[in-house]
């Protein structure tokens, strides 16, 4: 449904784009080059397709009426706050989410490691305090072996994003067999 919903609105955006594409051109730039006109009608739906489709991607996702009753999440920006480890040791992180419509990527750093998200699925929490919960995969190293020498490990997370959007808070294992939780708060 959800991917339905997400073609229907690009067909809206490039049949608008066409029309009053074309008729923008022609009206004004066709006064200055009558050549343009007629090249206008074959290249102007294609521009604003794709502006489009750009600003649809980047920002406009983000204002769509009821998007989170559609499934639409934003976990996008920098988020603050503790590891907490199984054997009771903590210690600071941030994580840094960049999300689109189509795309998201998650970057982790701590005093020790830094790890890189490499496939992340989104869907809605149906827990009481939460309103979505974020799952990625993701490849990690230590900050002392910048190049992997020592082997880049493996991990996963689940992190759920509170009611009013400022708070993360998740579980992790990795590879190395360690596990714990996450507890992070929104930065900006």
């Amino acid at each position: 449904m959800f991917f339905l919903l997400a073609f229907c609105i690009y067909c809206i955006f490039a049949f608008a784009g066409s029309y009053f594409g074309n008729v923008f051109f022609r009206e004004i730039f066709g006064l200055l080059s009558p050549q343009f006109v007629d090249f206008s009608p074959h290249v102007t739906p294609f521009l604003i397709f794709g502006l489009l489709n750009w600003l649809f991607n980047r920002y406009l996702w983000r204002w769509i009426p009821f998007s989170t009753e559609l499934g639409l999440f934003d976990f996008s920006g920098s988020w603050i706050g503790e590891v907490y480890h199984d054997d009771d040791t903590h210690f600071e992180a941030k994580i840094v989410i960049q999300q689109t419509f189509s795309r998201i990527f998650i970057e982790f750093s701590s005093g020790t490691f830094r790890g890189e998200s490499f496939s992340a699925h989104i869907e809605r929490s149906y827990r009481s305090d939460f309103v979505a919960e974020l799952m990625y995969s993701y490849l990690f190293h230590r900050n002392s072996d910048p190049v992997g020498r020592e082997g880049r490990k493996e991990g996963r997370s689940n992190l759920l994003l509170s009611k009013n959007s400022d708070q993360l808070e998740g579980t992790y294992f990795t590879s190395k067999g360690t596990r714990g939780r996450l507890s992070l708060k929104k930065a900006n």
